[in-house]
């Protein structure tokens, strides 16, 4: 599937959602990061980040830099944090309101806190607090504004106090102000402690210490990146959770199915009915894990992927011109039935296999509600298809989202305790449609009711 659209100034885009179109791109190696998006953050904060870096060695620099962090050997505290916040305030406040819950500002709240205190050991107050005026609603409104922050030229930009530049220099200053308040006051912290703090920015911060001069990042790359890593892991992890909860709550056989993973399944096979992260790490929790990759499947966040052809480049019978924009749509190529039987539905189980098999198979909805067996994750699109672009639910290759696994956790904690506690219902008259701005979101909120089990 091709589609051209006309882009808002003078530029066109083509839109693919054909996961072989770009794969064959990619191995060829011709297309780029935008470069606007790139100018437009350094303007703003002084430094890159890996979300706009377009050349390779100064992108592996500071990936290379910020991997440690974000491994999942060193996520244990997301899965502590996660849980501390469900306990102490969403599964509190769900109490007071079973009803019709706009889940979107119950999981936009999580979110936050999750990554206030595991991200940066900070705490937003996010349940007790009007979002309005907050930080992370100021640097949402500042990553929708920055692909339109360079229609006029520079000097215009920076003398004249029009749209959409005033207000992104007030929020990034703002934003700029506040990590260096957290960085400094993590210095003086880290000096005076014997033990280290355990959120990333604290183990970036460490790290740093015994990098080379050479090889650092500056206090304005390290801002850059945290409002990337801001920005992308709150926002799109409630969206996520959003998304999970109208599956769930508009299926009533998926529901059932979570319901027996959580109440049956999960007990039955391990002795407990508690959940911690060497659980997660030992896959333990996969069938979590494959909810969260087929709400991903049926409602990528990140709906589109955009890049800049570098050569110009014949499929078939079109010819992309050097210099033409594209965008990968994966609200289509996850639709796509060579690799995804029953695209419209919702089936966890398609992206896992029994634990003991070495043959690469999706177990069927049959087998899953009739047996109780260990079951693994796997990714049929790659170990069966060998196309690793029919689905991107966290990005692809060396550019794969850094935060996936900081995402994943708490999507797959937050869930556990949820349906552990809960069944989910939706009005019958309720009809989802899409929007998407800067991430994909329903243009009618969730109203989602709770029942205590």
């Amino acid at each position: 599937m091709y589609k051209v659209v006309l882009g808002i100034v003078s530029t066109g885009m083509i839109v693919i959602g054909d996961s072989l179109f770009l794969k064959e791109m990619a191995t060829r190696k011709i297309t780029n990061k935008l470069p606007d998006l790139k100018e437009s953050v350094i303007e703003l904060f002084g430094g890159s980040n890996i979300f706009v870096e377009n050349d390779y060695e100064f992108w592996h620099r500071q990936r290379k830099l910020l991997d440690p962090a974000f491994a999942p050997q060193s996520l244990k505290i997301v899965a502590k944090v996660t849980i501390d916040c469900m306990n102490r305030f969403l599964i509190p406040n769900i109490e007071k309101n079973l009803l019709m819950r706009n889940i979107e500002v119950d999981f936009s709240n999580l979110t936050l806190e999750v990554i206030g205190l595991a991200g940066f050991n900070y705490d937003f107050n996010s349940f007790n607090i009007n979002q309005k005026d907050s930080l992370t609603v100021q640097t949402q409104k500042l990553f929708g504004i920055l692909p339109v922050y360079n229609i006029f030229p520079k000097w215009i930009r920076q003398h004249v106090g029009i749209f959409p530049h005033k207000p992104a220099q007030l929020i990034s200053n703002q934003f700029t102000k506040s990590i260096n308040d957290i960085i400094n006051e993590r210095k003086t912290k880290n000096q005076e402690e014997e033990t280290p703090h355990s959120d990333i920015l604290s183990l970036l911060l460490n790290a740093r210490e015994n990098w080379s001069k050479d090889e650092s990042m500056t206090d304005e790359e390290i801002i850059s990146n945290c409002f990337i890593f801001l920005v992308a892991g709150h926002e799109t992890t409630a969206r996520t959770l959003g998304f999970i909860l109208y599956s769930l709550a508009t299926d009533k056989d998926a529901q059932d199915r979570i319901h027996k993973f959580i109440d049956h399944d999960y007990p039955t096979l391990y002795g407990k009915e508690t959940f911690d992260f060497e659980d997660y790490q030992e896959g333990r929790m996969d069938y979590l894990r494959a909810v969260v990759k087929e709400s991903l499947r049926l409602y990528p966040v990140v709906a589109f992927a955009a890049r800049q052809v570098t050569k110009t480049f014949k499929w078939k019978d079109i010819t992309i011109p050097k210099g033409t924009q594209i965008a990968a749509s994966w609200l289509d190529i996850h639709k796509d039935e060579r690799y995804w039987p029953q695209p419209n539905e919702f089936i966890p189980e398609r992206f896992l296999k029994r634990k003991d098999s070495t043959i690469a198979q999706s177990i069927t909805i049959e087998e899953f509600k009739s047996q109780t067996i260990p079951l693994s994750i796997f990714n049929p699109h790659i170990e069966i298809h060998q196309n690793p672009f029919a689905f991107s639910g966290f990005g692809i290759g060396n550019r794969i989202c850094q935060g996936r696994y900081f995402a994943e956790i708490e999507s797959c904690f937050c869930l556990a305790l949820l349906v552990k506690h809960y069944k989910f219902s939706i009005s019958p008259n309720y009809k989802l449609h899409l929007d998407n701005h800067v991430t994909l979101r329903p243009r009618e909120p969730l109203l989602i009711s709770f029942e205590k089990k």
